[in-house]
């Protein structure tokens, strides 16, 4: 063999160590979205038993590792890898019932809709003159989806600015990546990775990190009136390190929400969502 071949060989080995490393990348940050998605969708008991067995939570610890390892955690990999623990307990400890308990009390009630608020729409914007703005925000969410020739399933109950929908959307991009990166060219791969860049940038990342401080904040309001909600604090905490790390992995610089959207907050008519959806390719 001669140097020239050696080299070549060499460097292929090292460029397609790179695309392993990108596609394992891509599938670990998908099962952490498919994750979060599921645990903050209203329980049902068949979705509770699947992601509380050994070898789902199993994939979800192998996945959080891989993307700790491959990716900048910015010194909080033991954090996030503890909370994962805390789940995975509390998931085994708790029935469904103490779980669905755990739900209305904290995310599903009427009081919960206007302490946190699992929808976009109510975050971040007050001046009544820039409320179409919100409506706007709506909009553009749902010009993501049908980018992807993705819509929303109709046996379901949640709108599409649920924060389950958005974080299944972001399931959905990054397996797509991991496809495009062993199957497709650099312009499909693009089209992934800048959906993914400007969904954390203009949703994802702008209203997550006010939504998780409000979950724990009514978590901690109703722990002191006897009604538990550690399992829904420590899901909170798992989703703001995941997204804080994912904006610095894709560079976004994002302005997020300060405060609820108070006019939003108003219209009695986005105060729960008129039917559960999940996003599904068309046919």
């Amino acid at each position: 063999m001669s140097v020239t071949e050696s080299k070549s060989n060499i460097v292929g080995a090292e460029q397609c160590s790179a695309l392993e490393t990108k596609v394992q990348s891509a599938l670990a940050r998908s099962a952490i979205y498919q994750f979060l998605s599921l645990c903050f969708f209203e329980p049902e008991e068949k979705t509770f038993q699947a992601i509380k067995s050994d070898e789902y939570l199993n994939n979800v610890q192998e996945s959080l590792n891989d993307y700790l390892a491959l990716n900048s955690s910015n010194g909080k990999a033991s954090a996030i890898k503890e909370n994962l623990q805390l789940l995975r307990n509390r998931l085994k400890e708790k029935p469904f019932e103490g779980i669905s308990s755990e739900y209305w009390n904290i995310l599903g009630s009427f009081s919960a809709a206007k302490e946190c608020p699992i929808y976009e729409y109510f975050y971040g914007i007050t001046d009544i003159f820039q409320h179409t703005q919100s409506l706007q925000e709506l909009a553009d969410i749902g010009g993501f989806y049908g980018a992807f020739d993705l819509k929303l399933s109709e046996d379901t109950k949640d709108r599409f600015d649920h924060i389950s929908i958005e974080l299944e959307f972001m399931h959905f991009l990054t397996y797509k990546e991991a496809y495009a990166l062993e199957n497709h060219g650099e312009e499909q791969l693009k089209i992934c990775t800048d959906a993914e860049k400007k969904f954390l940038k203009s949703h994802l990342g702008r209203w997550v990190p006010l939504f998780t401080k409000l979950v724990n904040k009514r978590v901690q309001a109703c722990s002191e009136q006897s009604e538990p909600g550690g399992f829904y604090s420590e899901i909170a905490d798992l989703l703001s390190d995941f997204i804080s790390l994912e904006t610095k992995l894709l560079r976004v610089r994002v302005a997020e929400a300060a405060e609820l959207n108070t006019e939003a907050m108003k219209d009695e008519t986005f105060q729960c969502g008129a039917c559960e959806t999940t996003l599904k390719a068309e046919d």
